[in-house]
C-alpha cells in the first residue's frame, strides 16, 4: 500500500469506510441517480432549521466541522439534542486540548469522542427488522434498530439528505473507550499515555484517498483515508482494535516513576563517537527502559485459561519448554499472597479492562531480567581462534554438535551405574578439541569462547558452565575418553561501541576495542576442575562485578549487540596428559546467567541441576 506521512489539520476529512447491513459502497455515493436526493438539503441545512439542535450546531461550527456535514461524502449522522451547558463543556475539552502541544487535530476529545461518535461513513436507513451492528467514524461499534442507536431513542429518524442520512437523537450517545483511548483519559496514568503519544503515527492512503487538487505542488485531499499506527501495537499488544479484547495493567504515575528508577541503570549502552550519535544513544536508553517497564503490562483476553481465575499470561508469553515459567502471574490471592490483579481498581474498555497499578507487583525476573541460557551448540552464540596456516587461516580447535552430529540420550550406563540427562531439555552439547597442522606446533590445549547476549548493565552475575561426560550420547567410547578435565575462564566487556556494522566488529573482540578483562577464579585457583563422569555445573563467579553496559534492546529501538565474551580454555598439565590421566576435549551443554540486584542475592543463590529447564535462551 501506498502512504504518505501525513499531519493531523482540520481539513482532513473522512476516514475508512464503514461496514454492515445498511452500509453503501464506496463509490455509490458520489453517483445518486435519485433527483429527489440530490436536492435534498444537507445534512447542514437540516441541522440550521431545527432549533432543537442548535447547541450542536454551536459545537459543530467552534471546532470546524461544518464543511463535513455539507461536504459531498455520504454520511449517516445521528444528531444528538444537547443542552448549551453541554456544548459549553465540549467546547472547553476541544479548547483544552487543542493547546496540549502534543494533540493532533482529530486527536482532540471533543471529535473522537462526540462528533465521530455519531456519524458513520456510509448511508443507513432503518426499518422496523433492523438490528445490525454499523462501525463509526472513530471505529465504535453501535447497534441500529428501528427505533434506537444503542439503546439512545429517536425523536426522528430517516431523515434524507443530499449528502447522506440524519437521525434526531434524544440525547447524546455516550463514549465507551477502548484500552488506548483510555489511556489519555485518566490523569493518573500519564506517564504511559505520553510514551504512546510519543509513538504514534499517522499516514494518509493515497490509494483511497480522493484528491482535490493540486497547491504549490502538494496534493490537496478532498476525502483522505488515514491510517494511524504505533509500533508499540506490533511488541505489546493491539490494544486499538476494537475486535480485540486486552486488559492493561497500567502503571499509575508513581509505580511508573518508581520502576522507571530502577529499570534505567540496566539500560546504559556503551558510547558513541559524535555528538549527534549520542543524542540518539540517550533517547534509545529512555526509550528501551520505558518498555521494560511496560513489558508483561498487556494480556490477551482470548488468549487465557480458566478465564484468568488462577494465573494470567502477557503477550509476551511463549508456549515452550525453554520459556518456562516466563511471563506467568498468579491474578488473584493464593497461599502465596496477593495476586498482580489484587485489589486492583478497573474501568471497563469497549475492547477489555483497564487495570490501575498502583502496586507495582510485576517481577522482572519474570519479564526481563530473567536467568538466561545459550546453547554453545549455536554458530551465533561462539566463536574460535584462527591460525595463519601457509596461505589462508586455519581454526585452532576442532568443533563438534550435537544438535547436527547426534542426539544425547536419556541416560546411559557407565562403569555399571545408569546415568540419566533428563534435566538436559535441549539435547544438545558442543564438542571442542585441539587441532594440529604441519608447521604448526599448537600445544594441548582447546579453547572457545561465547557470547554473552542480551545482558543488563549495573546487575551482579552468576556465570555457570554445564559439562557433560564422553558417554553422553554415544555407544563404544573408550574408557580412557572419560576423563576429568581442568580449564580456566575469563570474559571481557567492550566498552565502546564500533565505528561499523559488520558482525565481526559487533563482537567484544580483544583487539580492536578498549575492553575490560576479568579472570574468573574457584576460591583462590585459577583453575576450575570437572570431573568428566557425571552432568556438572561449575559455577564460574558469584555476585560478579556489574557489566557495565547494557545488549538488551527491545524489537524496533535498536540492534542488539553482544558486549560481554566468556572464554573457556582447557589447561592440561602435561605430565598427566601424557598418563592418560586428564582429557583435553571439553564437552559443553550450555552457559547459563544469572542477574541479580543486589550482591547479597547473588551470592545467597544455588542452582538447582536437576531443573536445568529454568533457564531460558
Amino acid at each position: 500500500m501506498k502512504t504518505n506521512r501525513y499531519i493531523y489539520g482540520a481539513a482532513a476529512l473522512l476516514c475508512l469506510a464503514s461496514f454492515g447491513a445498511c452500509a453503501d459502497s464506496w463509490d455509490e455515493h458520489y453517483e445518486s441517480s435519485n433527483d429527489w436526493v440530490a436536492n435534498a438539503p444537507t445534512l447542514l441545512e437540516h441541522i440550521q432549521g431545527d432549533p432543537d439542535l442548535a447547541p450542536f450546531l454551536r459545537v459543530a461550527k467552534y471546532v470546524g466541522y461544518e464543511p463535513v456535514l455539507s461536504s459531498p461524502q455520504t454520511l449517516t449522522l445521528w444528531c444528538p439534542v444537547i443542552t448549551e451547558e453541554q456544548a459549553d463543556s465540549i467546547i472547553a475539552v476541544y479548547d483544552k486540548q487543542k493547546q496540549e502541544l502534543h494533540k493532533r487535530e482529530l486527536d482532540n476529545a471533543a471529535i473522537t469522542q462526540f462528533f465521530q461518535n455519531h456519524i458513520s461513513l456510509t448511508r443507513c436507513s432503518s426499518n422496523s427488522t433492523t438490528n445490525e451492528p454499523i462501525k463509526m467514524w472513530n471505529g465504535k461499534m453501535m447497534t441500529v434498530t428501528d427505533n434506537s442507536l444503542n439503546g439512545v431513542p429517536y425523536l426522528k429518524k430517516n431523515i434524507v439528505a443530499s449528502n447522506g442520512m440524519m437521525y434526531k437523537l434524544s440525547y447524546n450517545e455516550q463514549f465507551l473507550p477502548n484500552v488506548r483511548e483510555a489511556l489519555d483519559l485518566n490523569d493518573n496514568i500519564k506517564s504511559l499515555a505520553d510514551l504512546y503519544t510519543l509513538l504514534d503515527t499517522a499516514y494518509i492512503d493515497v490509494n483511497t484517498s480522493v484528491e482535490r487538487d493540486v497547491v504549490d505542488g502538494e496534493v490537496v485531499y478532498a476525502d483522505s483515508v488515514i491510517i494511524k499506527n504505533n509500533e508499540l501495537y506490533n511488541f505489546l499488544g493491539y490494544i486499538q482494535r476494537e475486535d480485540s479484547a486486552y486488559l492493561c495493567l497500567a502503571p499509575t504515575d508513581a509505580i511508573w516513576e518508581k520502576e522507571y528508577a530502577e529499570y534505567r541503570p540496566m539500560f546504559n549502552y556503551a558510547p558513541f563517537f559524535s555528538q549527534e550519535e549520542q543524542v540518539r544513544r540517550d533517547s534509545i536508553e529512555r526509550l528501551n527502559t520505558a518498555l521494560a517497564v511496560m513489558r508483561g503490562r498487556l494480556f490477551n483476553l482470548h488468549i487465557q485459561k480458566n478465564e484468568y481465575r488462577d494465573t494470567i499470561t502477557n503477550t509476551q508469553y511463549i508456549n515452550s519448554p525453554a520459556y518456562y515459567g516466563l511471563n506467568v502471574f498468579r491474578s488473584y490471592d493464593s497461599e502465596k499472597g496477593p495476586g498482580i490483579l489484587t485489589d486492583l481498581k478497573k474501568q471497563e474498555c469497549s475492547n477489555g479492562l483497564l487495570y490501575f497499578d498502583d502496586k507495582g507487583r510485576i517481577d522482572p525476573r519474570l519479564t526481563f531480567t530473567q536467568a538466561r541460557y545459550l546453547q554453545p551448540a549455536k554458530a551465533s552464540n561462539h566463536e574460535i581462534d584462527r591460525l595463519s596456516i601457509g596461505s589462508g587461516t586455519k581454526a585452532t580447535v576442532e568443533l563438534q554438535s550435537s544438535i547436527t552430529a547426534r542426539t544425547l540420550a536419556d541416560e546411559a550406563t557407565y562403569n555399571e551405574q545408569t546415568y540419566t540427562f533428563e534435566m538436559l531439555k535441549d539435547r544438545s552439547y558442543i564438542e571442542v578439541r585441539p587441532l594440529t597442522y604441519a608447521g604448526y606446533s599448537g600445544n594441548n590445549n582447546s579453547k572457545i569462547y561465547f557470547y554473552l547476549q542480551n545482558t543488563v548493565a549495573n546487575m551482579y552475575y552468576n556465570i555457570y558452565v554445564v559439562m557433560v561426560p564422553a558417554y553422553a550420547d554415544r555407544e563404544g567410547y573408550e574408557t580412557k575418553d572419560v576423563l576429568p578435565l581442568r580449564f580456566q575462564a575469563s570474559y571481557v566487556e567492550r566498552l565502546e561501541k564500533p565505528r561499523t556494522t559488520t558482525a565481526t566488529d559487533l563482537m567484544p573482540n580483544t583487539t580492536k576495542f578498549p575492553v575490560r578483562e576479568t579472570r574468573l577464579k574457584d576460591g583462590s585457583s585459577n583453575y576450575f576442575n570437572y570431573d568428566g563422569q557425571t552432568v556438572q555445573a561449575i559455577c564460574l563467579g558469584k555476585a560478579l562485578a556489574p557489566f557495565q553496559y547494557s545488549s538488551l534492546m527491545w524489537p524496533g529501538t535498536g540492534r542488539s549487540e553482544p558486549t560481554v565474551r566468556l572464554c573457556v580454555e582447557c589447561k592440561i598439565e602435561n605430565s598427566k596428559y601424557n598418563r592418560g590421566e586428564q582429557t583435553n576435549i571439553m564437552r559443553i551443554n550450555r552457559v547459563i546467567y544469572i542477574p541479580f540486584a543486589t550482591e547479597e542475592e547473588a551470592n545467597a543463590f544455588e542452582l538447582d541441576l536437576s531443573n536445568l529447564k529454568e533457564y531460558k535462551e
